[in-house]
């Protein structure tokens, strides 16, 4: 790949990557705030910096008032 197009990897590679199946990947990429991406023709290109940020963005914190309390 050019130095264009370093960055980018094509869905299914980033699928295998993630230990995830390519409609996984497909369906992040349909959400109204998924995963950014790049068509090129019938190709899907994820920018990894931008997936990188995505996934990060998703990250959840836990609760600390939930912490150790058990329901009753």
């Amino acid at each position: 790949m050019s130095d264009i197009l370093k960055d980018l990897v094509d869905a299914s590679q980033f699928a295998a990557d993630l230990g995830k199946h390519p409609r996984t990947i497909f369906r992040w990429t349909e959400l109204k705030d998924g995963l950014p991406f790049v068509k090129l023709g019938k190709q899907r290109l994820i920018h990894l910096p931008t997936a990188r940020a995505w996934i990060m963005s998703r990250m959840r914190q836990p609760n600390p008032s939930r912490r150790g309390r058990r329901r009753r």
